[in-house]
């Protein structure tokens, strides 16, 4: 895993090639291994080395096979036998060790833009082709890897970074209003495409770019199958099926010579722990894991413990994190914790300290258990679709199926299937407090001019009605999590074995009671983790230590005093203060979201200072006054 960059100039001017070095060295703290670069005539492409796999020892990029297509890309492919395989019945003479790169460019020799349908894994890749004059970028299927681009009238500009597209005088760092908005209520934004700058923008998963001689073409070149229904006659096929993929999926991603896992005590990140070290016990591999406890701040936080047995059945060395003996916004402002985009972290030093300690211990993976929530949730669509085609014998076998396996209706989703069945959407009861008021506090000319308010009721609404898996699964926050994990400068890639394809096509396809409390997970984990955590229950946050921090004043510095950049622009400061002072008498307490509007105009204000240095008033310009410029 690397990083790249490029520049096509559309108006046929060749490329600054000393420019694009500036952009690729912006980089290099991430991929610290080798800088390259291809120049000719009005396309250049960068690249920033990260050397993580065995294949990786002796590979450089740009890369080409024949001089006349060239790439440069940040890949790992998965299914790479398979892949061998079908690139050798095409009559491609592939390597079966060939760099992950070299399998790139091959499947674009066997199979032009089709590749996109043969190919799988973690990628974003800039592909030229010297004979049509065409450029070809894309993102994997899920989004993992990042991929930032700005047009202009006369260029294309990309890379993994934003600060490596900023390097560019031709992109404004004109702030993005909507996205401010998006951020100070949710921490994230609602497009999928938005950045905090105007001028940059995020290509979507499973997106592609095409830049020919006569056009720019930005488009979706997949989207979830309808996919047929997968029903086997015995339990354990499904546990044997699951155990198959879940193993691949874990597998692919262990080619690096250390890895670090970030373990909690719950099923999804301790049955990664478990795959891994086995793994790792054949092929003489270096794993650690390292977990975050909250215990001096929410007294019922037992993560800590559950991860410790976990590590002492695995024999993987542990290092407890302690969230509770740091501050709030501690060493913002510093070099270290500089962040192309702001984000709504306010222990970003914590995470900070735990990502540089692994690192400095030779460890370039990262395995999340993220998104085990998301592909083990329930799908209510093949009820739905059998109420509405009458077909009620199936159902009737189905319903009967899950209650002869399950001994209830729970997870069948029986009620939203009947509602859809009769053509409405379902609605969801909130908790009191599940759904907070707009917040009072935000600037009303800020919330006029981004249609702030509306945005907020539509994705509240979107939120009530529910969702498929597959929607989860594409949610705009999804992608812009994956980030969350590399926003800081270290040469250190995150791995997420649950949103691999194959292990996400098979529980879409399986019945929600094999998903149901994650039966199939822990039923796979029979033998392999303790008992102690295979049966323990899913239990809802302990508490909210972000809430418990501020409450006891664990901040760096006043938050009243953290706020002169966003004052009087997006947020007017009494207001918000009052609202801080309810958060800490306890207004909101029913749901720990209530913690990132409270945590966000700091935030935002201490990234604001450590990218411009100015005041607020120095810092506006642009159209109606409404625009920053940094």
């Amino acid at each position: 895993m690397s990083c790249i960059a490029g520049i096509i100039n559309l108006d046929g001017a060749p490329v600054d090639r000393a420019l694009l070095e500036r952009m690729t060295s912006a980089m290099r703290h991430r991929a610290p291994d080798e800088n390259g670069m291809r120049c000719a005539e009005n396309v250049g492409l960068g690249h920033a080395m990260l050397r993580i796999s065995p294949e990786s020892a002796d590979e450089h990029q740009p890369c080409t096979l024949d001089g006349q297509v060239w790439i440069t890309a940040d890949a790992r492919i998965d299914g790479r036998a398979e892949l061998v395989a079908r690139l050798h019945s095409a009559g491609e003479p592939v390597r079966r060790d060939a760099p992950d790169v070299e399998l790139i460019l091959h499947a674009y020799r066997a199979f032009g833009e089709s590749l996109l349908e043969n190919i799988i894994g973690d990628f974003a890749f800039a592909l030229w082709d010297d004979r049509g004059k065409a450029l070809l970028c894309a993102r994997d299927h899920m989004g993992v890897r990042p991929f930032y681009y700005a047009k202009t009238d006369r260029a294309l500009i990309f890379a993994s970074d934003i600060d490596a597209v900023l390097v560019h005088p031709a992109v404004s760092t004109r702030l993005d209003e909507d996205a401010v908005g998006d951020f100070l209520l949710l921490g994230q934004y609602q497009n999928a495409e938005t950045t905090i700058y105007r001028d940059v923008r995020r290509l979507p998963a499973a997106s592609r770019i095409r830049v020919n001689r006569d056009a720019f073409q930005v488009s979706e070149y997949w989207t979830f199958p309808p996919h047929d229904w997968l029903r086997y006659g015995q339990s354990s096929e499904y546990v044997e099926h699951f155990q198959q993929v879940f193993s691949l999926a874990v597998n692919d991603r262990l080619r690096a010579n250390n890895i670090a896992l970030e373990l909690s005590g719950g099923m999804d990140s301790t049955a990664i722990a478990a795959v891994a070290a086995t793994h790792a016990e054949r092929t003489g591999g270096s794993l650690a894991a390292f977990t975050v406890t909250s215990k001096q701040l929410c007294a019922g936080d037992e993560e800590g413990h559950y991860s410790a047995v976990v590590a002492s059945h695995l024999s993987i060395p542990i290092v407890l994190r302690e969230l509770g003996e740091h501050r709030l916004f501690e060493r913002f402002g510093s070099s270290e914790l500089k962040t192309a985009e702001p984000s709504a972290i306010p222990h970003q030093a914590f995470s900070y300290d735990a990502l540089a300690h692994t690192s400095r211990a030779g460890a370039r993976v990262l395995l999340s258990g993220q998104g085990g929530d998301e592909v083990l949730g329930h799908s209510t669509a093949y009820l739905a679709h059998l109420m509405r085609r009458g077909r009620i014998g199936e159902l009737s076998v189905e319903v009967l199926s899950h209650v002869r396996r399950t001994g209830s209706l729970k997870g069948m989703g029986v009620r939203s299937a009947l509602v859809k069945s009769m053509g409405r959407q379902p609605q969801r009861v909130h908790a009191a407090g599940w759904r907070p008021a707009f917040p009072d506090w935000l600037d009303a000319g800020f919330v006029k001019r981004t249609r702030l308010k509306e945005r907020w009721e539509t994705i509240w609404e979107r939120m009530a009605g529910g969702t498929e898996p597959e929607q989860r699964l594409r949610e705009w926050a999804l992608s812009q999590g994956f980030s969350s994990y590399e926003m800081f400068s270290l040469p250190m890639v995150a791995r997420h074995p649950y949103f691999d394809l194959r292990l996400v096509s098979f529980l879409l396809s399986a019945p929600n009671f094999v998903k149901l409390d994650k039966k199939v997970l822990r039923e796979a984990m029979h033998g392999k983790l303790p008992e102690a955590v295979r049966g323990r229950p899913k239990t809802p946050a302990v508490g909210d230590a972000v809430r418990a921090a501020l409450t006891r004043n664990l901040v760096s510095t006043p938050v009243a005093s953290s706020l002169s950049m966003v004052c009087d622009r997006y947020i007017q400061p009494d207001r918000y203060m009052r609202a801080f002072e309810r958060y800490l008498g306890g207004e909101g307490a029913e749901s720990t979201w209530s913690s990132v509007p409270i945590v966000a105009p700091v935030c935002l204000n201490y990234w604001l200072y450590q990218h411009t240095g100015r005041s607020t008033a120095e810092n506006v310009e642009g159209d109606h006054g409404t625009q920053a410029k940094l």
